[in-house]
């Protein structure tokens, strides 16, 4: 993860966890190269990358949107198909029809990845000077 001057990925589990850079570091350009931070994701958890505009949402009171538990219960949808909306509909809770600020988020769930399978035996492939046709 590089992360220069945006909130912290959430790492979505058994429970929610800012993956805070060690040091802080100003938006691209603004300074010396940026650290990488490497962080693990097992095949049951995600990750949110977001923009401020997620917790800066607020409500008529004023209070910023909470990155709490019923986030993560609703980030923990059996479907990334369902996560996302469920967040959006925590968030319009929250907030209302009014977003003051720009949204992004991005939520990623690793697959796992199958065995190569062998391949079929059948006729081996032809070398392109050797086909029909013009070249």
């Amino acid at each position: 993860l590089v992360n220069c001057g945006h909130p912290a990925p959430l790492r979505i589990g058994h429970r929610l966890e800012a993956l805070e850079p060690p040091e802080p570091s100003p938006p691209l350009g603004l300074g010396p190269r940026p650290r990488v931070r490497r962080a693990g994701l097992g095949l049951s958890q995600r990750l949110l990358l977001h923009t401020d505009g997620l917790t800066r949402a607020r409500d008529a009171d004023g209070a910023e949107f909470p990155l709490d538990h019923h986030v993560r219960n609703a980030l923990a949808a059996p479907g990334l198909d369902h996560a996302l909306p469920n967040l959006l509909d925590l968030l319009e809770e929250h907030a209302g029809d009014h977003l003051r600020d720009d949204l992004t988020l991005v939520l990623a769930q690793p697959v796992p990845v199958a065995e190569p399978a062998e391949r079929a035996p059948g006729p081996a492939p032809v070398p392109l000077d050797q086909r029909d046709g013009p070249a």
